[in-house]
């Protein structure tokens, strides 16, 4: 009889510990939010050097030209099918790409994005369970192609979490691909012209058990392609920035290393021959996420689960016994 009640005082014992267990691991309402937001502007080719040294590149200075410009937005949500949109052109046309899930927080601008939106740079934590992207384009670096206005990129991707959605995370990513292929029939140098204005940034609520990261990247790779099978890197340019918060939470927002407007940025290529054929590819990514995780028991819990799986090792033994 003795026994017996002493297998049911240490039932007892791990059946309120592991419920403890389950109270104490649980957190109240975290959330997290990310954003990554970034303006390339008032881009321009022009001309460094040669006979036509000071002017912008014009369509004519080219025996042969062809242009792709293409955008893809995509977005994720637990409880979701993936979402993703793709735009693209090959005369400079005006291209807005959109990819939304779930109810977006309304302090960000995107059901009446056009192609000449300039994207929000929101005050940190977003509200809700969405995630969206958005990219457009309009204008372009060179002149002779029917477009009057300087190339103007703009990108965004935001993301945000709360406790309604399990362990699955929400994450957004806008990509921005242009490509111009090339017959050179001027020798010199170009110089490429733009401003970027970036802003990235990444919340979580004070314990809250999830990551946040937002991220931007601007890359550029000009080669000499007369020769298909031994392309010759003439000209390179990429500057990005990244940051994450990480569980868990002190309810304080992370800001990017580049965040602001950087302006009169510019890079050179080695000379260009008349008669060769160039590929100048423009990469232009934004990325955010917002990840939960699963909690991780602080030492006092462990200590209780290691009381409440002693209690039901003793009540073993002794029913063994």
């Amino acid at each position: 009889m003795k026994n017996m009640k002493q297998n049911k005082l240490a039932l007892s014992i791990g059946a309120m510990v592991l419920s403890s267990l389950v109270i104490t691991t649980a957190h109240a309402a975290p959330i997290a939010s990310a954003e990554a937001v970034v303006s390339f502007t008032d881009f321009t080719v022009n001309w460094l050097t040669g006979s036509k040294a000071g002017t912008q590149v014009d369509a004519s200075d080219f025996s042969s030209l062809s242009f792709t410009s293409t955008q893809q937005t995509s977005a994720n949500l637990p409880g979701f099918a993936g979402v993703s949109d793709l735009v693209s052109s090959t005369v400079s046309a005006p291209l807005l790409a959109q990819s939304s899930l779930g109810t977006i927080d309304p302090s960000i601008i995107f059901a009446t994005a056009t192609p000449t939106t300039i994207f929000n740079q929101v005050a940190l934590p977003l509200v809700g369970n969405f995630s969206a992207s958005e990219s457009n384009e309009t204008g372009a670096p060179i002149t002779g192609l029917g477009v009057t206005a300087n190339a103007d990129i703009n990108a965004a991707s935001y993301a945000s979490l709360d406790t309604s959605n399990g362990v699955a995370g929400a994450g957004t990513t806008s990509v921005l691909s242009s490509q111009m292929t090339f017959v050179s029939g001027l020798n010199g140098n170009l110089r490429f012209n733009f401003d970027i204005d970036s802003y990235i940034a990444a919340f979580l609520t004070n314990g809250a058990a999830q990551a946040a990261t937002g991220s931007w990247s601007v890359g550029f790779s000009l080669q000499d392609i007369t020769n298909p099978f031994a392309s010759t890197l003439v000209g390179f340019y990429s500057v990005g920035d990244t940051v994450s918060n990480n569980a868990p939470g002190n309810g304080i927002t992370n800001l990017g290393a580049l965040n602001g407007a950087h302006t009169g940025l510019s890079f050179d290529s080695a000379l260009l021959n008349a008669g060769n054929k160039y590929s100048l590819t423009a990469n232009i990514t934004t990325t955010a996420t917002a990840q939960r995780q699963q909690a991780v028991p602080e030492p006092a819990t462990l200590a209780l689960l290691g009381i409440g799986l002693l209690g039901f090792g003793v009540m073993s033994r002794r029913t063994k016994k």
